[in-house]
């Protein structure tokens, strides 16, 4: 059973502060019951507090609301009205008043607090490019937070965009042209995101990656409930991952990819 005291204490220990963002992905059922809170409501309400209690009135919470029947199926993504398919802690960050919404259907972010405009805010058609709220998140230092998913294979999407960052070998900019709206208008632009060939036997595994920045200080991994908590900072995973990236350019992969000779990207022909 978690404590009510437990997650502000990891917050706190972790070294956020008032005034700092928190993107926190999550599985809140992985980590359980908390103590004296019996309603979806009051679970929601309890972790949102508890960030809320550490990062202050001037401090952010920024959420991943992705939308990946966009990019699967060819449906048409609304960026106030669709729902996330990021969870149940993402989707009430969305419905929050004065959460901004980011335009990309597929690597959606939503933020809530005085830096949700910054962060989520205007066009970016790139999914892990430069104006991405992604690339904000970096640039603001953001401390990257994995409720429940510290012992699973991926545990924060906050990982593609090291990879985008860093240039891998293994991804390619996928093209979309199913509509994305936004107030009942169509928006005019060309959304990409980096995506993995399908052909080569690519499987993600970053613990390997993870437990090298608990193991070095550089990250914090509590347990909490029946989970735990993964916590970082944005600028030490990029610069982590780009160590590691260097190193083995499939670092965050279980196995390096079964590339085929003479076919893209393995030597194929040049355009």
């Amino acid at each position: 059973m978690l404590s009510k005291t437990k997650l502000y204490d990891v917050l706190i220990e972790a070294g956020i502060k008032s005034g700092d963002i928190a993107h926190v992905q999550s599985d809140l059922r992985r980590i359980g019951v908390i103590e004296g809170v019996d309603s979806r409501q009051g679970i929601l309400n309890f972790y949102y507090n508890s960030i809320k209690d550490v990062i202050g009135i001037d401090g952010t919470i920024s959420v991943y609301t992705m939308y990946l029947d966009y990019g699967r199926k060819g449906i048409p993504f609304d960026v106030v009205n669709t729902k996330s398919q990021s969870g149940v802690f993402s989707e009430y960050i969305r419905c929050l008043d004065g959460s901004v919404r980011s335009i990309h259907p597929i690597v959606s972010t939503c933020a809530n607090g005085l830096k949700a405009e910054e962060l989520c805010g205007g066009d970016h058609f790139s999914g892990h490019g430069g104006a991405s709220p992604w690339a904000r998140l970096h640039r603001n230092d953001a401390w990257i937070v994995s409720l429940g998913l510290g012992s699973l294979p991926g545990g924060t999407s906050f990982i593609h965009y090291i990879e985008s960052y860093y240039g891998v070998p293994y991804l390619y900019q996928k093209v979309f042209d199913t509509p994305v709206y936004y107030n009942n208008r169509k928006l005019d632009g060309t959304f990409t995101l980096n995506v993995h060939y399908l052909d080569f036997q690519i499987e993600y595994s970053t613990m390997e990656f993870r437990k090298s920045l608990v193991d070095s200080g550089k990250a914090l991994l509590r347990p909490l409930g029946n989970s735990d908590i993964f916590i970082c900072k944005a600028s030490v995973m990029v610069e982590e991952g780009i160590k590691a990236l260097s190193m083995n350019r499939y670092a965050f992969l279980k196995n390096p990819p079964k590339f085929i000779q003479g076919k893209i990207p393995f030597d194929g022909p040049l355009y």
